[in-house]
């Protein structure tokens, strides 16, 4: 099915993060309208034509869901990308930290989803990242000397909420879900200094697994991995794709040939 027949619009949860911008960027480039579903306006997206900003009530979880539910139906959106996450949740430490990491990392993207679902959004991508898993089993403290927060990301409890919220968004029973899982994301602030020039320098040295992800490229991967569930060309994918490791690497080699100009976000 030619994705010309399929709404070309998009709604972005966590577009205001690093990863999220770029998903914006990489849907306005490729024809999408884009939807921005923001706590506050964002100024960045005051200019682009194709994006249009929704201040969302993030209250409480029904209001969330009723608040996307009502804005991604009007729009007839098929598609919604979180990108939603704390970006640094190791920066807070204590309950404090892990109550954060659990409010914004699972809870509040799993209402978003459930929104989706009843406006009859097709396709959903989360981002999450390497290692997610939801049997990990999370730190009670801090650790020796408060040295290890909770919310730590990597951390068991980190990998814990990732996994997690992806199973909230799978049991939802989205025709087509993607959730990707990259290592080190490169151009983000979140991302340590110190961890981004090493990581560059020994990313030949590392399993796939654990290579680098360059954020621009990430979005445009899953931007085209989404045209393509759209279309009905996933391959041998299934309801709930995962790209990590090998077969993230993979799309990004493809998805970099399909890639023309980037606006500029």
């Amino acid at each position: 099915m030619p994705l010309a027949t399929v709404a070309r619009t998009a709604a972005v949860l966590g577009a205001s993060g690093a990863v999220g911008t770029e998903v914006v960027r990489s849907l306005v480039d490729r024809g999408w309208d884009v939807i921005v579903l923001n706590r506050r306006p964002v100024d960045k997206f005051e200019g682009p034509a194709k994006v249009t900003q929704h201040v969302i009530n993030m209250e409480t979880e029904t209001e969330l869901k009723e608040s996307c539910e009502k804005v991604m139906s009007a729009a007839k959106a098929s598609a919604l990308f979180i990108t939603m996450g704390v970006g640094a949740p190791s920066k807070t430490k204590g309950q404090k930290g892990a109550d954060i990491l659990e409010m914004v990392d699972v809870s509040l993207p799993s209402a978003c989803a459930r929104g989706a679902k009843a406006a009859g959004v097709t396709h959903i991508t989360i981002l999450t990242a390497v290692g997610a898993d939801s049997a990990a089993k999370p730190d009670k403290d801090d650790g020796i000397f408060n040295l290890f927060p909770m919310a730590r990301a990597g951390g068991p409890l980190y990998n814990n909420c990732k996994g997690r919220v992806e199973n909230n968004i799978r049991e939802l029973g989205f025709p087509t879900l993607s959730t990707f899982r990259p290592a080190a994301l490169l151009g983000t602030s979140n991302t340590p200094n110190a961890v981004a020039v090493i990581g560059r320098a020994v990313d030949f040295l590392l399993p796939v697994k654990y290579k680098c992800s360059e954020i621009s490229v990430l979005a445009d991967a899953m931007v085209l991995d989404s045209e393509d569930k759209l279309r009905g060309k996933g391959g041998e994918s299934k309801d709930f794709d995962i790209f990590e490791g090998e077969p993230l690497h993979s799309l990004y080699a493809r998805s970099k040939t399909k890639t023309g100009a980037k606006s500029d976000l």
